[in-house]
């Protein structure tokens, strides 16, 4: 092979094994107040359309939470949604559906709210209940996923009121949501400032499921805290493996694959960063700040066609550090990832 051959296919091999590149290709705000809007939880269909519910007002005092609508993968926005868009998914019959639960109170049976967004745009909400194995407060939260088995997996949280400490579990559907069950309980960790709580789930092209578990909250100080974990699960989600910290503190954390197998986690506090993965593994994540100022740090990630990623956030006061930021605003951020 002549030296010129072997540079033209040195250069094609180095091409072809290239990691992917971010772009950032557009930012703009949504909406703007002159209160406080945190907590930004959206999710996007195959048909463009993108649901989300965000809050309005001072955390813990007079909030309340809004509904907003994409119907065009986030080009336009509609200040009225039918449906929000936290642990909301398709069914199998193409039914656009959410599930939510947020109890206080201790016990061991609990109503889960299923709603199912009609053809007519109107809302069907049916009511199904869980038996627990113990008392406990029991609030769902954020994504649901589709295993490879057909089941759907989501994962939840609860604050004890004798330790004030929390404990995650996770819950599946064999009837696409309709009726659920509790499955595992996710480990607590030692030093842990939370305990377990906020988490995410995704299923690798191996089959193992990885949970990244919110386990503590700091605002970049160094304490005895121990931030974002990651779990492992080989048996479809009934036990989990502790593999230890992926970063120094995130809430609220987001995983999904992208549809070229790339792996990414979003999260945040202080800011709103996204991790990439382009092995898929979860093993070689490559971080990028998103945004450094104040916030909830409750973002969502979707991605819209083959590539093109939003992301949506908001910049706020929030809770003690309100008045930390000059406006309140949910912002979105358009990328192009190849």
């Amino acid at each position: 092979m002549t030296r010129g051959i072997y540079l033209v296919f040195l250069a094609l091999a180095l091409s072809a094994c290239r990691a992917p590149q971010l772009q950032e290709v557009g930012r703009r705000v949504i909406r703007e107040s002159d209160r406080s809007m945190n907590f930004c939880f959206a999710n996007n269909f195959p048909d463009g359309t993108i649901y989300m519910w965000h809050s309005m007002g001072t955390h813990m005092k007079d909030e309340r939470h809004v509904n907003i609508f994409s119907p065009d993968n986030g080009k336009t926005w509609q200040f009225e949604g039918p449906m929000g868009g936290m642990n909301a998914f398709l069914t199998k019959d193409g039914e656009k559906r959410r599930v939510s639960c947020w109890r206080t109170v201790e016990t061991n049976e609990h109503d889960i709210i299923v709603e199912t967004l009609g053809k007519d745009g109107k809302v069907k909400r049916d009511k199904s209940r869980i038996k627990l194995p113990r008392a406990q407060e029991f609030r769902l939260h954020r994504n649901v996923v589709r295993l490879s088995d057909g089941r759907l997996l989501l994962t939840g949280y609860a604050l004890s009121h004798k330790t004030r400490r929390c404990s995650a579990f996770a819950v599946d559907s064999a009837d696409e949501g309709l009726h659920w069950r509790f499955l595992s309980d996710v480990p607590d960790v030692e030093k842990a400032q939370e305990g377990p709580n906020e988490g995410t789930v995704v299923q690798l092209a191996n089959g193992d499921i990885l949970a990244f578990v919110r386990m503590g909250n700091a605002y970049g100080k160094k304490n005895s805290y121990v931030g974002l974990v990651r779990f492992r699960s080989r048996d479809g989600g009934r036990t989990w493996i502790d593999e230890g910290e992926v970063a120094e503190y995130g809430v609220d954390p987001q995983a999904m694959l992208l549809s070229d197998g790339t792996l990414a986690l979003l999260s945040g506090r202080p800011g709103v960063y996204l991790m990439l993965d382009p092995t898929g593994t979860g093993d070689h994540f490559v971080r990028h700040d998103v945004y450094k100022g104040m916030g909830s740090s409750y973002a969502s990630l979707m991605e819209t066609s083959p590539g093109n990623l939003v992301l949506i956030y908001d910049e706020s006061g929030f809770f003690k550090f309100a008045g930390d930021t000059p406006t309140n605003r949910i912002v979105q951020v358009n990328y192009v990832y190849r």
